[in-house]
């Protein structure tokens, strides 16, 4: 992916990536509304984009023209699509609400399985998290001074810890010492 967001053409906020698998209707409530709610109130922009509706082009292009992305997902299990943007090197306010993984054709009768992040590979880099609506107005004031003081660089920590070589020398040390 190429680094879409280092043009400094951004005149849009937030992208508001929307990877709530489940339970969308009570996350619409009780999570969605309140943040969009919040970012009218401090006149904030934003565009929208739900995962799973949109093709590679149409995310690189909302990158180009956005600040920063707002990343709403229960949990990942490796976090391709956040990888991705951080690689344009555009920083993330994430909801990373914790808990248990709750896919519901195994939780909770299935499997309990504790604890769970929404971006697995972060550092303060990154961005910011938040746990929820109840913090998210304070959180997106923080990280709103990080973002006009320059504070992040999400594509460093991705060279450094996520490229393909990077990646196969870690998978390499775990089999060798699996090995041993």
């Amino acid at each position: 992916m190429q680094s879409a967001n280092i043009s400094g053409k951004q005149n849009v906020d937030f992208l508001i990536y929307d990877k709530i698998r489940w339970e969308n209707g009570k996350y619409q409530e009780a999570l969605l509304d309140p943040i969009i709610n919040q970012l009218k109130e401090k006149g904030l922009s934003y565009h929208y984009i739900k995962y799973g509706s949109y093709k590679p082009s149409d995310l690189i292009n909302e990158l180009s023209v956005c600040k920063a992305v707002i990343f709403l997902c229960t949990h990942e299990s490796q976090g391709i699509a956040y990888q991705q943007i951080l690689s344009t090197n555009t920083p993330i306010l994430a909801w990373d609400r914790g808990g248990y993984w709750q896919d519901p054709s195994y939780y909770p009768d299935l499997v309990k399985y504790e604890p769970v992040s929404s971006v697995p590979y972060w550092d303060d880099r990154c961005g910011i998290k938040f746990k929820g609506e109840e913090d998210f107005p304070s959180v997106l004031e923080h990280f709103n001074q990080k973002l006009q003081q320059q504070a992040f660089s999400p594509r460093a920590y991705i060279l450094e810890n996520l490229t393909l070589e990077i990646s196969a020398q870690k998978y390499v040390d775990i089999y060798k010492s699996l090995m041993k």
